[in-house]
């Protein structure tokens, strides 16, 4: 097998590389050597150097299972109930759209980092029902399979000259691009995207780019003090099962492997219990002695007081509300840029 050439993005933070700590900590923890531990950033599963704004077959699936993997959110009253209650899932987000509009006057633009249909969709209708107008919708994404989608969902709400897609990686934002100052901008980061930086890397992108009076919509899955078994089950649907086989497939070819899920501590630059869940392909070698371990995806998992403690450590961010699910494994959290 050829060597894996991990690319290292330059839009984020210099020295702040998270899948570099990913692979010294399975290198770790796990008692593999490093150099048998192949890693990219999470954002090369979602675009094609070579043709950054053509979208392929490849790239249309991995849209299509966070699609899926939100649908199933959505539309199951029942998911991330615990054995003794509270709320689900979809009660959650339903919950913070509600926070979002006691919380604004009468109107808002919006704009989608990394955007999916399904909270869309659902986000958008909560707030026509609550009389709150959206004057505009931006959707900034790296992956080009998304936007005929989005156009389409954004559609049934709001007319074409409202709707503006970007296919760019959002950090490559200097600011918010919004010439009308009349409403505050709604940005939304969710199915826990935010995991897949460093926390000062989130941190210092978010303040440059919202303006005081901003809103800042974010989703994580939570680490629970006593119970990571939501954590094992999500990452072993087949969902995620059939992402990280697309995107080991994108990076080295079709090759058989086994996958596999770890929870590992990784240091962070705050103090924060700084777990990582980190899917993986382990590529047999024919002798068994030098199996390859390719790292698939990889999310920091906070706790929820960890979560609010993070966006107001700064001083740049007020938390307005966070709604927590029954078992405790998912966050919404509203919060307004100062």
């Amino acid at each position: 097998m050829e060597p894996f050439n991990r690319k290292v993005s330059k839009l984020r933070d210099p020295g702040v590389s998270l899948d570099a700590a990913v692979q010294e900590a399975i290198s770790q923890f796990l008692g593999i050597p490093s150099e048998q531990i192949l890693t990219q950033p999470n954002v090369d599963k979602y675009f094609d150097p070579e043709r950054p704004n053509a979208a392929n077959d490849d790239l249309r699936e991995v849209f299509a299972v966070m699609r899926d993997l939100n649908l199933l959110g959505v539309e199951n009253d029942n998911l991330c109930v615990s054995e003794t209650g509270g709320i689900s899932f979809a009660k959650a987000l339903h919950s913070i759209v509600e926070d979002l509009a006691a919380t604004v006057e009468d109107s808002l633009h919006y704009v989608e980092l990394g955007p999916e249909p399904v909270k869309t969709g659902a986000i958008l209708q909560d707030l026509t029902e609550a009389d709150i107008e959206v004057r505009s919708y931006t959707a900034i994404d790296i992956n080009p399979a998304s936007e005929p989608v989005m156009r389409d969902c954004v559609s049934r709400f709001l007319p074409p000259e409202r709707i503006r897609q970007i296919t760019a990686d959002y950090f490559s934002l200097d600011r918010l691009d919004i010439a009308d100052n009349r409403a505050p901008a709604l940005v939304t980061m969710l199915g826990f995207q935010e995991g897949n930086e460093m926390p000062g890397t989130m941190m210092n992108f978010f303040r440059r780019i919202m303006r005081p009076g901003d809103l800042l919509l974010a989703e994580i899955q939570v680490l629970p003090k006593a119970n990571w078994l939501p954590i094992f089950e999500f990452y072993g649907s087949d969902l995620m099962r059939r992402f990280s086989k697309i995107g080991l497939r994108r990076a080295l070819g079709e090759l058989e492997s086994e996958y596999g899920v770890v929870l590992v501590p990784v240091p962070m630059e705050i103090p924060v219990r700084g777990f990582v869940a980190v899917t993986t392909e382990r590529i047999v070698s024919e002798d068994k002695m030098n199996d390859k371990i390719f790292v698939t995806n990889y999310c920091i998992k906070y706790a929820d007081e960890e979560f609010r403690m993070l966006r107001e450590l700064d001083g740049a961010f007020r938390v307005v509300a966070q709604r927590l699910t029954g078992d405790r494994s998912v966050s919404f959290q509203l919060a307004e840029r100062r």
